[in-house]
């Protein structure tokens, strides 16, 4: 699509004047009128600019106040720009000939015409952002990289050289530098990443020539940036446009991929679904089913649901994270169910020896997750999901149980539903039994809360150390950098204060169950 930036850059040394309203106007064919083209149909369309002689475009224009003309007059003419300059119409002065001109601008929408066409030609094969870039190195000719989220490169224009330093590596790489990175963050240039909505312009600085670029965001996460820096070509105004065509057509190839390589509605998560909305399946629909994504009805199974922190599962973004979790976990089956992304491990359990990859995987994306028990039928599959559900819920809740908000996290945000059965348990009694919620608001730990409000101590973390610790005073005193004497001391008073007492199992049962039941914020 042709821009007026564009034709006032290919037409220089002319003189274009149009209505600042009509600067975005985008032109796909250009007409050339004669004196008998005044009342010719079919060239008022919004795609189509009309040019000629003064007298015959505003001919045109005066017959056909909805078409786009362009008027084409000579330095040397007697022609006065009407004030103001109307709509619809773009004006040129040049001391070239008109049919010059003509000539030079059919030369421009053939050029750009032809790009756009073989970039439509290349989303229809199914090409990739390499194709896409591939085919624009000739019109826009500066250097252009594609890269996600991860920082890592998806493409770039590889016949045209660049001299800056963080062009090469990325291209030697095929990634950003941790140093690259952080320097972004330091420079706050991936904060604007994360809430740009048009083609942005960047000065020389971080890279060695200025720069336009555009983010791809989903829910405001970015997770595609294209990234064209003025290395042969100078910033401008037609070439700003001319990017701009680039970047609709990366979006095209972006909705192609969302919608064929990621969609969400493929077998896996059509199977999870049914699973564990119970829908009625013969044994014989679900064998075939099974066999369809490689799993068996029995085996030795677990199953992981992922969270993700920067809401993916509500827009488009899940699908990226799913293609992800595909490759990086071929042995297992991944799909999705409502705001959860599903890992089935059909034949190790995800016990530690095969848990590797899901923890890599998880490390480098914005999620958290839970794991359910080892089961050996599908037909568990609905409880399965459930505890995995669970487990990465209580972790994730913005009110925790107070024991899980004092006990040590893991390095890698995954949580076994077995480690958080006893909040579970004590999570659904608070939700389902008032009589609960009221007694543990009343216990020892309640007692001991507000009495670390009250002097500013820190029994509460003491007490849960000792306790988790079964009692260990070698144990808890590491913990805690503690000397013995003074837990001893601190344990002894608080036993004295409140009235209970440590050697009894049924109150050491019952403190750690109001630890559980009460929340973090409490």
């Amino acid at each position: 699509m042709i821009t007026p930036a564009l034709i006032a850059e290919h037409l220089d040394g002319c003189n274009l004047a149009f209505s600042p309203a009509d600067a975005g106007r985008r032109f796909a064919f250009l007409a050339v009128l004669s004196p008998d083209a005044a009342s010719d149909e079919a060239l008022v369309t919004p795609e189509v600019l009309t040019c000629g002689t003064p007298a015959e475009a505003l001919a045109h224009l005066k017959a056909h106040p909805e078409a786009w003309t362009l008027v084409i007059y000579g330095t040397d003419e007697m022609f006065e720009l009407p004030s103001p300059l109307p709509p619809h119409a773009l004006f040129c002065c040049s001391s070239l000939p008109t049919a010059q001109v003509i000539s030079r601008l059919q030369g421009l929408f053939f050029t750009l015409g032809s790009w756009e066409a073989a970039l439509d030609a290349a989303l229809l094969r199914g090409g990739s952002y390499q194709d896409l870039l591939d085919i624009s190195e000739e019109v826009l000719g500066n250097f252009i990289t594609v890269s996600n989220s991860e920082f890592r490169l998806l493409a770039f224009t590889r016949s045209i050289a660049i001299d800056d330093p963080v062009a090469q590596e990325v291209v030697a790489l095929g990634y950003h530098s941790p140093d690259v990175v952080e320097n972004f963050k330091r420079h706050g240039v991936m904060r604007n990443w994360e809430t740009q909505t048009k083609i942005g312009f960047r000065s020389a600085g971080l890279t060695r020539y200025p720069a336009y670029d555009y983010v791809f965001r989903s829910h405001g996460n970015y997770f595609l940036h294209v990234v064209m820096q003025c290395n042969n070509r100078p910033p401008s105004p037609g070439l700003r446009d001319a990017f701009q065509v680039l970047v609709d057509h990366i979006e095209l190839a972006v909705r192609q991929e969302r919608e064929e390589r990621y969609h969400l509605s493929d077998e896996p998560s059509r199977l999870f679904g049914d699973l564990i909305n119970h829908r009625p399946l013969t044994r014989a629909e679900i064998e075939r089913r099974l066999g369809s994504v490689g799993l068996a009805p029995e085996g030795s199974f677990a199953l992981a649901a992922l969270s993700f922190s920067d809401n993916a599962a509500e827009g488009q973004y899940l699908p990226y994270y799913a293609h992800h979790a595909r490759l990086a976990l071929p042995q297992c089956a991944v799909g999705a169910h409502g705001p959860y992304l599903l890992v089935l491990d059909p034949e190790g359990a995800l016990a530690e020896s095969r848990i590797a990859p899901l923890q890599t995987f998880v490390n480098r994306h914005p999620c958290a997750g839970g794991i359910s028990e080892p089961f050996t039928r599908i037909g568990d599959f609905p409880l399965a999901f459930q505890q995995a559900k669970a487990a990465v819920d209580l972790a994730t809740s913005s009110q925790p149980p107070l024991a899980l908000r004092l006990d040590e996290q893991p390095a890698v945000p995954l949580y076994r539903f077995g480690d958080r059965f006893g909040a579970y348990v004590a999570s659904v009694a608070k939700v389902n039994n008032r009589l609960v919620a009221h007694t543990a608001d009343h216990g020892i730990v309640a007692a001991v809360a507000a009495f670390d409000r009250e002097h500013g101590t820190e029994d509460l973390r003491l007490l849960y150390a000792f306790l988790r610790n079964e009692r260990n005073v070698r144990l808890t005193c590491e913990e805690l950098f503690m000397h013995r004497s003074t837990l001893l001391y601190r344990i002894a008073r608080m036993q004295e204060r409140l009235g209970f007492s440590l050697d009894d199992p049924a109150t050491r049962q019952r403190i750690m169950t109001e630890f559980l039941i009460r929340s973090a914020d409490a």
